[in-house]
């Protein structure tokens, strides 16, 4: 069986479905359920493990250092996958670093060939990389927009039903589509395909194959309908929010103007929650959406800053 552990500070679950969706063209695939990537979950999602899977891909999430390593001895990967580092549970760490080297724990019980996936884009790819080849990892492979990407992002066309992905793996011209939206979630294909090519599969095959992936619930999923005669789309991205997964939100609506925004409070920042709240307000105002909705007493820090854009703040926490 082979053995696949995705983390991230992002982007974690929607790579987890896009890499079972692949993985199960060739063989069958066990993933853990929902976002059971913890202490608890780890073992609730390895005891549903049936004897004869092919595959097995586990989510690993952590808000502290050390718990990694600590799923990790039960699981024991071959294929190891980051994501991308961000600042998400920064109240439990002190830089983004910390956080870096707490996901690095993903490789201390790689087992056999194995191989370490890694986002070339990231800041933190280096130090990650090098985490990987001390901990004993046979190959790196890379993915993301870099030139030098292994599993490389050339464009995206954005459309009504999602994007066309212009893609090189590993030096092979590809074209696939996504029924998503988001640069973040083109990227994670890539690394999602990375895999499936660590695993000895053909990746063309499975990027042909995702084009019928649909992401999970609450992460960039989108509703049409009709109201007043007029044609409206909702993206939910309600599940859970940071700096990274807001800015990959607003990078997702630039394409389809005009917008209505609802946006809830980014927590588990720490002493950086206003500066980060304060951040947001540059990339909304680039926007330019209609009206901002923004609930929590959080958002006073982003909605003084947003010029004539017509908006209000709920300051009552919920």
């Amino acid at each position: 069986m082979g053995v696949q552990f995705i983390s991230g500070s992002v982007g974690k679950t929607g790579s987890k479905k896009m890499l079972l969706h692949a993985l199960s063209q060739f063989g069958s695939c066990h993933a853990s359920q929902r976002s059971f990537n913890n202490h608890i979950g780890v073992p609730i999602s390895l005891a549903g493990l049936p004897q004869h899977a092919d595959f097995a891909v586990q989510e690993m999430g952590m808000n502290a250092a050390g718990e990694i390593a600590d799923l990790t001895q039960l699981t024991r990967p071959n294929i190891a996958f980051i994501t991308r580092i961000a600042d998400s549970h920064s109240a439990f760490f002190a830089s983004t670093a910390d956080i870096a080297a707490a996901k690095a724990e993903i490789f201390q019980a790689i087992e056999g060939p194995s191989i370490a996936i890694l986002n070339r884009d990231d800041a933190f790819y280096a130090m990650l990389h090098a985490a990987a080849i001390a901990a004993g990892a046979k190959q790196v492979i890379s993915f993301g927009h870099h030139p030098e990407a292994t599993y490389r992002l050339v464009s995206i066309t954005d459309h009504e039903a999602g994007m066309t992905i212009k893609a090189c793996l590993a030096g092979t011209d590809c074209v696939f589509e996504l029924r998503m939206y988001g640069r973040h979630l083109a990227e994670n294909a890539m690394g999602v395909l990375a895999c499936v090519a660590a695993a000895g599969l053909p990746a063309d095959k499975a990027a042909a194959a995702l084009v019928d992936c649909q992401p999970p619930s609450g992460r960039g999923q989108r509703h049409s309908g009709i109201y007043n005669n007029c044609k409206i789309s909702i993206i939910d991205d309600s599940y859970n929010a940071s700096p990274a997964s807001m800015a990959a939100a607003f990078s997702s609506l630039a394409a389809t103007p005009p917008h209505i925004m609802v946006l809830s409070e980014m927590r588990e920042l720490g002493e950086a929650t206003n500066s980060a709240h304060a951040a947001l307000a540059p990339q909304i105002n680039k926007l330019a959406p209609r009206i901002v909705i923004a609930i929590g007493s959080c958002h006073a820090c982003d909605v003084g800053q947003l010029g004539s854009i017509d908006h209000c703040c709920c300051r009552q926490r919920y």
